[in-house]
């Protein structure tokens, strides 16, 4: 019976912090908060627990952006064969105490609040605007409530608020 070696990387649908292919660079990290999948990220902390960094939602101008939440398979905790369940929607996130996978490089899918194109700046939210929550993107600084980015920039062009991709070039 062969055994099957190559798997192809493409999706059905792309979620939110999905990579729309396979990611450069990553690193790992961990955070005291729940961590939504395609949310940036910043730097939190001393590195600890095994040399991961602390990193958080943004919720103040003046961060060190890490990179953006990788979407992953999860296995839950729930089930009676011991194996537990694999979350694959939309809704999935990193738990506390969970090892956080964060893009340095590569392209992922993120949610962007405006309409975007490749030659517009990228912006990440960092506080809280009606509905617009931390972490999302935008080519605008929005009264100085997002900080723009280095290191990144728009790979696709939007009509309007949803999902867009981001290329991300972090050293």
């Amino acid at each position: 019976m062969p055994i099957q070696t190559t798997f192809p990387f493409q999706h059905g649908e792309l979620l939110k912090g999905m990579a729309v292919q396979s990611p450069e660079r990553c690193i790992t990290g961990h955070s005291d908060e729940v961590i939504e999948f395609g949310l940036g990220l910043v730097y939190d902390g001393a590195f600890s627990d095994g040399d991961r960094p602390k990193v958080a939602i943004p919720s103040a101008t003046g961060f060190v952006f890490m990179g953006i939440a990788l979407f992953a398979h999860k296995q839950s905790r729930q089930g009676d064969d011991g194996f537990g369940v694999l979350e694959a929607t939309a809704g999935s996130r990193y738990e506390i105490g969970d090892d956080i996978t964060i893009l340095r490089r590569g392209l992922i899918q993120v949610y962007s609040e405006v309409a975007v194109n490749p030659t517009l700046p990228v912006f990440l939210r960092h506080t809280v605007n009606s509905a617009l929550t931390p972490g999302n993107f935008r080519t605008d600084a929005d009264t100085h409530k997002a900080d723009a980015l280095s290191g990144v920039k728009w790979a696709t062009t939007t009509s309007g608020a949803g999902l867009a991709i981001l290329e991300l070039n972090l050293p």
